[in-house]
């Protein structure tokens, strides 16, 4: 049962499972295992240091403690929910084309839909807005008084999203081994192709930062510092 997914809680690591399963490891000990979903976990992401939220092809979106608290957030029947996405007390999944939000302290979400099935999800690191992806480009939300929307576009389907560190850039990996970024301020974009195989994990490093990805036989890292990032450069 491989693990899509595994994020850090403070000294602990947890891991998803394709056979439905959550597991905590903390050093030397053996893992705690917590069956969480009826079939494969689909996504996880890490809520604090405390909690992950994850989604499965049971339909369940859950909120899972490091003692072993299941909470049932949402549960969509035989609808899969495919991304998870938190920051801040904001929490969000999706099934199918709807974004579910829910803001902090709010019981019910808000629902967004969108023009295909959305592929990655991400708050930015204040948790003020959410980034959606999906075939053609991403949906930008923003919550002021009420939610607005920016879209950005670029054929092809896009899949694991995030934002710079600085919330200046939005990044989205490719059904095209490539990534794509955009400039929020002015929508300027750019592609970062030549992978030879799909790009299945992101992550920003030190100060500058960069952009470090797989989907390569060695790290492939992207500086995106100064006015334009990584635009132009070798």
């Amino acid at each position: 049962a491989p693990g899509p997914a595994s994020v850090r809680l403070g000294d602990t690591v947890g891991a998803s499972f394709g056979d439905g399963m959550l597991r905590f490891f903390r050093g030397e000990a053996m893992p705690q295992e917590i069956q969480v979903h009826d079939g494969v976990v689909l996504c996880m992401v890490a809520d604090g240091d405390t909690h992950v939220l994850s989604g499965g092809d049971d339909g369940r979106f859950l909120r899972v403690s490091l003692a072993g608290d299941i909470e049932v957030l949402a549960e969509f029947g035989t609808k899969w929910v495919d991304c998870v996405a938190a920051s801040h007390g904001h929490y969000a999944c999706s099934s199918g084309r709807e974004a579910h939000v829910w803001a902090a302290g709010q019981s019910k979400p808000t629902v967004f839909e969108h023009a295909s099935t959305v592929g990655g999800m991400a708050f930015d690191p204040m948790g003020k807005r959410l980034a959606v992806a999906y075939y053609g480009g991403a949906t930008v939300w923003a919550r002021e008084k009420r939610w607005k929307s920016s879209k950005v576009f670029w054929k092809g389907f896009h899949a694991h999203t995030c934002f710079s560190p600085d919330g200046k850039y939005l990044v989205t990996a490719m059904q095209e081994n490539a990534l794509h970024a955009w400039r929020l301020r002015d929508k300027g974009n750019f592609a970062m192709p030549g992978y030879p195989a799909k790009i299945k994990s992101l992550a920003w490093v030190g100060e500058t930062p960069h952009l470090v990805t797989s989907g390569a036989d060695a790290a492939i890292a992207w500086p995106f510092d100064g006015k334009d990032g990584p635009l132009n450069r070798n």
